[in-house]
Formats: structure tokens, C-alpha cells, sequence
């Protein structure tokens, strides 16, 4: 039994912390203990399983306080000795903070045999530190597509391997680290819906059962409120149809982050809403627990980002229950659907190619179920929790191996 040390370094909830959590509750073989930024419990909703052991690490500062605070310094201050000046203090503070984070961790794991070092989030000062001074194996796990090519070079290259949530994501960082392909391999965040929909709670209402009930057909997007993630462009689309179909309910499921942007997003979707005379017909719902249980109900989920998304868990889920499912061709979206087979994909902030689409699957709801049927199997298959357990567990047990899969063997099983 091995030992594997979790870094998280995120400090919302979001779907890499879920399957990360939820993979290593599967991974009776090993102990895991997680080391975070904020309370696990905080940015993971769910009850943590008992045996999965937690340590917090306190930062005294982070990088992006220190680009904020430059930004705002150098718009007041013009001289060139004061902007140097100010930055060298940056520069001492973020390392100090950075020394002092790693000493944490390696109070907190000082009675402790580790033999792994997972970074949750790509690359990352910690837990290569850890990795270093454990005499641990070390490997990245890269779950969206940022810029790493600040970091060290000596850091990026430490890994023993770098796993991928999806092979289009692989390819970005092959690309922009230069990294060899026989160190990097594809290992899909694990889904299946029919075990999580038996956990979801069930609430006194589901809205869109109720809608169905009623002889309305329904669109939904289940998606965090923010401009990458296209409601506007949804709504736009929706637009479109809405008179030509004035049966139809589109739900909203999700919340906006507490920071000014998102907030000033959502004002103005409701804008929008009020101009376009949708109120009757649009609903936000925020965050919900039984989001599953709502898009069976579903006649479409649709999903919008305007951004590269390695792979949207909102996405495959839908997909996975069976419920005609569109996307914007972006990221990860076409390992998960094949346009006209298994749903059906349209050009990012597209939204009269979108309306198109949603006319076509409301006219003819039945082929487009038929599609989503064919969809339904290879995705449950394809994200099958088991065969990614199988292979993560190869990387913890021999990750300085290729004992995944290689990444020059990587297919886009969607397209199978």
C-alpha cells in the first residue's frame, strides 16, 4: 500500500476537485492524503470519505495578488527605480510566501511515508518540492488548459509522468511545455450517472419534471455562471425559436462566482432576458444538488463555453443520461460527441448556427433521442469509473512506466 500525497490548489468548488475526491474514495489499495489551500469540505460540497486524510496549507500570498497589485502600483507610479523597486518587494514576498508554504507541507507530512506527489492542477512549485525532499515520485495532472510556461523549467521536467483528462488537451501542453510523449498519457476524469443520480438528494420540486408534466419541452444549460461558459449566447439562440416554438422552457442550473465579473454577467443575462421579452420562458435555478435529476427530464442540455474546456463534466453526464446534448466545438467537447451521431456540435458564440440546431432537434425530438441513445453507451463505456481507477492505479504504482496509455496510442474514442 502506497502512500499518495493530493495537492489542490484550487479555492472554489469545481468538477477537478469532485474527481479527484471521488477517485481516490475508489482507491481502497492506497492511502491519500490531500493537501489544500482552503478546507477541502469547502470546496468539495459532498461528505468526505473518513479515511482520506486532509491538511491545509496557509498562503501568506499568491501570484495572482502580486500581478493585481503591480497593476494597480504601476498605473499611479510612472518612475522607473520606484516600478523596479516595487517589484523586487513583490518578488521577495511571493518567495517568502512560497518557502513558507512549503515548509507547512512538510510539517504536515513529516511523520509520514510518501511515495507519490500528485499535482491536481498541472504544474506546480509544491508539489514538486514535496516530491523532491520526500524522495517521492512526482506527476502532473493536467485538468484545463493554462499558461505554465513561467515556471522552471527544471520543475515542468521533474515529472515522472503527466496525465491528461482528454487527448485535445494532451496535445495544447505537448505544444506548449515541449513535453515527450512517452511520458504523457490520457486518463479521463471518471463518470457514471447511474450510480450518482442514486445519491442525488430529491427535492420537493423539480422544476423541469413539472414543466414536462405540464406539455412544455425543455432546454437546459448546467454550467457555473460566467461569460466562458456561454449562457449569453444560449439565450441569444433561444431567442431565435422562441416564437416559433412558445412551448419551450429554458432552465439555467448554476450560480455565479462572488467576484464583480460574474456578477455584472448575470445583470446582464437578466438584461437581456427583459429585452428580448423571455421572462415567461427563462429560469435561473442556481446551484442545485440534483442537477442530474433535472436533465433527464430534459428535451436538451446544452452546453456553450466560448473558451478551450478540456472536458465538461456537464457535458459527458448529459450525454451519459441520455438527453440529445449540444456543445460548442471547443476543447474537449468533440471526445464526447460526434456532430450528427452522437448529438450535436456548433462554432463557439455561434448562436444562429446554435438556434438552427435546437429548431431541428424540437422538430424531430425523436431521431435526436435516437442519436442520444447510440451517444448514451459509448459514453457510460468510454468514462467507465473501473477503467480509469485501472489506470490511475498504474501510474501510482509504477509511474516512472507507460503502463497507461501512451499518448502516441491515444485515440478519439468519440469518433470510433
Amino acid at each position: 500500500m502506497k502512500t499518495i500525497v493530493i495537492f489542490e490548489s484550487a479555492q472554489n468548488s469545481g468538477g477537478s476537485t469532485y474527481r479527484a475526491v471521488e477517485m481516490a474514495a475508489r482507491i481502497t489499495e492506497h492511502k491519500f492524503i490531500f493537501l489544500t489551500f482552503m478546507p477541502l469540505n469547502k470546496i468539495y460540497r459532498d461528505e468526505i470519505p473518513s479515511r482520506l486524510k486532509t491538511k491545509r496549507i496557509y498562503s501568506l500570498y499568491f501570484d495572482y495578488h502580486a500581478s493585481s497589485h503591480i497593476e494597480k502600483f504601476e498605473s499611479v507610479f510612472k518612475n522607473k527605480i520606484l516600478r523596479y523597486a516595487f517589484r523586487q518587494l513583490i518578488e521577495a514576498t511571493l518567495s517568502f510566501s512560497k518557502l513558507l508554504i512549503v515548509f507547512q507541507a512538510m510539517l504536515a507530512l513529516s511523520s509520514s511515508k510518501v511515495d507519490v506527489v500528485q499535482g491536481n492542477n498541472g504544474v506546480h512549485y509544491l508539489p514538486y518540492w514535496v516530491a523532491k525532499l520526500k524522495g517521492a515520485n512526482l506527476f502532473f495532472y493536467f485538468r484545463d488548459l493554462r499558461d505554465f510556461t513561467q515556471h522552471p523549467k527544471k520543475i515542468i521536467a521533474a515529472a515522472n509522468q503527466y496525465v491528461f483528462v482528454g487527448k485535445n488537451l494532451m496535445e495544447q501542453y505537448i505544444k506548449q511545455l515541449g513535453l515527450s510523449k512517452t511520458k504523457c498519457i490520457v486518463i479521463h476524469s471518471p463518470f457514471n450517472v447511474e450510480e450518482r443520480i442514486q445519491k442525488e438528494p430529491l427535492y420537493e420540486e423539480n422544476p423541469i419534471k413539472a414543466a414536462k408534466e405540464s406539455g412544455k419541452k425543455v432546454i437546459i444549460c448546467s454550467s457555473r455562471i460566467s461569460p466562458a461558459k456561454g449562457q449569453a449566447v444560449i439565450l441569444k439562440a433561444y431567442d431565435l425559436i422562441a416564437k416559433s416554438h412558445p412551448d419551450t422552457m429554458l432552465y439555467f442550473v448554476g450560480e455565479a462566482d462572488n467576484n464583480a465579473l460574474c456578477t455584472t454577467y448575470l445583470d446582464e443575462l437578466n438584461s437581456l432576458i427583459r429585452e428580448k421579452k423571455l421572462s415567461n420562458n427563462v429560469c435561473f435555478l442556481g446551484f442545485r444538488k440534483d442537477v442530474l435529476q433535472l436533465t433527464k427530464y430534459a428535451d436538451i442540455a446544452i452546453q456553450a463555453p466560448t473558451y478551450f474546456e478540456a472536458l465538461s463534466g456537464s457535458l459527458v453526464e448529459s450525454v451519459q443520461l441520455g438527453t440529445p446534448t449540444i456543445s460548442s466545438d471547443i476543447g474537449g467537447a468533440n471526445e464526447v460527441i460526434t456532430d450528427g451521431v452522437s448529438g450535436f456540435l456548433f462554432p463557439p458564440g455561434d448562436f444562429k448556427t446554435l438556434g438552427a440546431i435546437i429548431e431541428h432537434v424540437l422538430n424531430d425530438n425523436e431521431k435526436a433521442r435516437a442519436l442520444a441513445e447510440k451517444g448514451k453507451k459509448r459514453a457510460l463505456d468510454q468514462w467507465n469509473p473501473e477503467k480509469m481507477k485501472e489506470l490511475l492505479c498504474n501510474v501510482y504504482e509504477a509511474p516512472h512506466s507507460n503502463a497507461a496509455t501512451p499518448a502516441h496510442q491515444c485515440k478519439n474514442r468519440a469518433s470510433e
